[in-house]
């Protein structure tokens, strides 16, 4: 029984492995451009056209002279046999009832399945081609185009693409048609004594504007147009336009320290231009010349920054694009006029630095201009150093203290850790780092030499005589602890009168409403506002409105409140964001630890300006925090948990919260 069982197993596997061998292949789907051979089966036309019924050749397309047709019984399970193609390969355009459905749906048809691997046409491989590159290109780089050529001592190039001369165009001039027999008309390039034969398309001289999309690339031994074929290469490029990114590195420095300005432009400029603007000081239209990789650096030296002022520039890198020119340039023999295509001269010098700077963007946004531009955002200011919360850290561990500054990349910081009596515990130096915005340091410590209890940390700059500027010292207090316990819940305690409040972390279903937050404050009658900066309008919260991390809330409470908070359990959830308009927002501080404003505002770090929180004890908002201020305004100090702020934004932006 056992034998049978087993036998009739075997006999199952091969069956099923016979089935399995002999099922048909799946249906390829032939497109506009494909190539289909000889003995393929099974292909699917419907990707011609739907309704497709022949496939026809014309030994004169514009003279409508047909030399073979192609029934199509079914478009979806169409089988090529030598008989169909009558010993005519070459071009097949598609037809449906109608007649021809249009020229650009057609199929490059081969005599046998070997043929047209590299996409050349039919039997011989007498021209080939290729493109150097991924074969995505922005307009105005040089594309290499090249291969052999084995029949003529003469290569013709041309391009069809979107709405371009259906017999194709020259490749430096796409608004000429190529004519059969007519060298002129074509892109001609000599072949080399070993078949070699290379071209460079400056795809910045095309004898007019083109548009991005994807183009084809005919290589022929003949004079003949699209229409035309006969030996030939081809190879796909797609065109895009040209995107200029940049950035400030650092993007905050002191006096006398570097800063470069850099980036990347694609479409093969030879410069960018920079202009800046800040505190009763312009910078225009220095040339910063961009690598063939594309790349590009503006170094302002520390002799430069050692003489700018305190406080907020911006910097406009210009990209000329496709034709290289400068659309929005100074007028020669002037210092400071700008000229633009179908613009009145302004002479920047008569205009204040946040004028002349707007003076600038809205002639680089006319119309009439191609040019595009980034507007990068820096700092000179005093020194400052930021320490990242540090919160609680396990005994007889090991954990990083680090933070951020202004100060020069290779800068030295001195790092002390003292205890409730003072004493050093823990000290050295640490070298500052460079970072992606502003620069870094970090200072590792080994909880193993530290006992349970508080301790502070210093961080203080070192000065040397070359230094323009004074020492910097920042601290920090921290703990040592037996264990961590991660917050569940958390505070918020309301003082009499108005608060400005806000959650730090999404709270749990069912804790998360008006009523369930808020329904134990004795509110006198008022009601709990919100703001919205995109409509400008207040809103007062009913008993199901949710809250929100990083919304602000106001609440009046009659007396002194501790409101509990019930935070939600982890899961998989991404972290909260909110929408911000240009304008005030009243925002939410989204940690259970208090971060420095720099940080937690880092996401929209462009575009903000103001911070200013709401002190409910005086009953009187505190001093404004600013982007990249100094001294009591510098954006190194706190923002902290439940608390709400208003936020000042030039422009739109998505803030991102610090926690989950």
């Amino acid at each position: 029984m056992t034998v049978y069982r087993n036998s009739l197993i075997v006999c199952c596997i091969l069956l099923l492995a016979m089935a399995l061998l002999c099922a048909p292949a799946a249906a390829r789907t032939v497109y506009p451009g494909d190539t289909v051979s000889v003995g393929e089966e099974n292909l699917d036309l419907t990707g011609l056209d739907p309704s497709v019924v022949s496939l026809v050749h014309y030994s004169d397309f514009a003279a409508g002279s047909a030399d073979n047709s192609i029934d199509v019984a079914n478009p979806v399970a169409f089988d090529l046999t030598e008989s169909n193609i009558g010993g005519i390969p070459g071009t097949y355009y598609a037809w449906n009832a109608s007649g021809l459905i249009e020229p650009s749906i057609a199929v490059e048809v081969l005599a046998s399945p070997d043929a047209g691997q590299d996409d050349v046409t039919p039997a011989e491989t007498a021209i080939t081609m290729t493109a150097e590159g991924s074969g995505t290109y922005a307009l105005g780089d040089e594309i290499v185009l090249s291969g052999t050529c084995t029949d003529n001592i003469t290569v013709f190039l041309f391009l069809t693409g979107p709405n371009l001369a259906i017999n194709g165009v020259k490749l430096q001039d796409v608004t000429a048609c190529v004519i059969d027999g007519d060298m002129t008309t074509f892109t001609a390039v000599a072949v080399e004594a070993d078949d070699t034969w290379e071209y460079r398309w400056d795809t910045s001289c095309l004898g007019a504007v083109m548009d991005p999309g994807r183009y084809t690339i005919y290589a022929e031994s003949e004079l003949r147009n699209y229409m035309n074929l006969a030996q030939y290469a081809a190879v796909d490029v797609a065109l895009e336009v040209p995107t200029l990114t940049a950035g400030a590195h650092p993007a905050s420095v002191v006096q006398g320290d570097t800063l470069v300005l850099s980036g990347t432009a694609t479409g093969s400029p030879a410069n960018v231009y920079v202009w800046i603007f800040g505190p009763n000081f312009r910078l225009l239209s220095n040339a910063a010349s961009v690598a063939a990789n594309g790349t590009f650096a503006y170094t302002l030296s520390p002799a430069w920054t050692a003489n700018l002022a305190w406080g907020r520039y911006n910097a406009v890198i210009q990209h000329p694009m496709i034709n290289g020119m400068q659309d929005v340039c100074i007028v020669p023999g002037t210092p400071a006029t700008i000229s633009a295509p179908g613009m009145t001269p302004v002479n920047l010098a008569y205009l204040t630095s946040s004028a002349a700077r707007d003076a600038l963007i809205n002639a680089l946004n006319s119309p009439a201009v191609d040019d595009i531009y980034v507007e990068i955002p820096f700092w000179i200011g005093e020194p400052w150093i930021v320490i990242d919360p540090i919160g609680d850290q396990l005994a007889n561990t090991s954990f990083l203290i680090d933070g951020t500054t202004n100060l020069a990349a290779s800068e030295t910081l001195r790092v002390a850790i003292t205890n409730v009596s003072n004493l050093t515990v823990a000290s050295g130096n640490v070298t500052v780092g460079e970072g992606e915005l502003n620069n870094t340091w970090s200072f590792a410590v080994d909880a193993a030499s530290l006992e349970i209890g508080e301790y502070t940390v210093t961080v203080n700059s070192t000065v040397t005589e070359e230094s323009v500027w004074s020492a910097v010292s920042r601290s920090a207090a921290f703990r040592v602890v037996e264990s961590i316990v991660p917050p569940s819940a958390a505070t918020l305690d309301l003082a009499p009168g108005w608060n400005f409040v806000s959650v730090p972390k999404r709270l749990a279903d069912g804790n998360d409403n008006a009523s369930a937050v808020f329904g134990d404050v004795d509110t006198a009658m008022h009601s709990i506002f919100r703001y919205d900066a995109a409509t400008k309008l207040w809103s007062a919260l009913d008993a199901n409105s949710t809250i929100e991390p990083l919304n602000g809330y106001w609440v009046y409470a009659n007396t002194s409140t501790a409101v509990d908070l019930i935070f939600a359990s982890g899961g998989a959830a991404t972290p909260p964001s909110k929408t911000l308009a240009a304008g005030w927002n009243a925002i939410g501080f989204s940690s259970t630890v208090p971060a420095s404003a720099h940080d937690a505002l880092f996401s929209v770090a462009a575009a903000w300006t103001n911070a200013i929180g709401w002190d409910a004890d005086s009953q009187e908002y505190g001093l404004a925090i600013v982007n990249g201020g100094s001294g009591a305004y510098s954006d190194s100090r706190t923002m902290d948990p439940g608390q709400g702020y208003w936020l000042f934004m030039t422009e739109g932006g998505e803030l991102a919260a610090l926690t989950g």
